[in-house]
């Protein structure tokens, strides 16, 4: 959770190999299965959003970022419903 709140770059290596390098954005999301057959478990948040993507939820990195979502969403419906 610490790479993806503040990190801007991700680097993941691999016995002193380089294999993943990027924004942490791209990597967990993109690499999520290769993270965790490294055992290298990317944030809760992002299991949550990958199987919400068929929703409509988009890419998070931190709960910050969903709950920001989830209000915007809340927030949007309340006023289609009082319009």
């Amino acid at each position: 959770d610490i790479v993806a709140t503040y990190a801007t770059r991700m680097i993941v290596m691999v016995n002193g190999q380089i294999v993943l390098d990027g924004h942490p954005i791209d990597i967990f999301y993109d690499y999520f299965d290769q993270l965790n057959q490294m055992n290298l478990r990317p944030p809760t948040v992002v299991e949550y959003c990958r199987r919400l993507a068929d929703l409509g939820v988009p890419r998070c990195l931190t709960v910050e970022d969903l709950l920001a979502y989830i209000r915007e969403v809340r927030y949007a419906k309340i006023n289609i419903m009082t319009n």
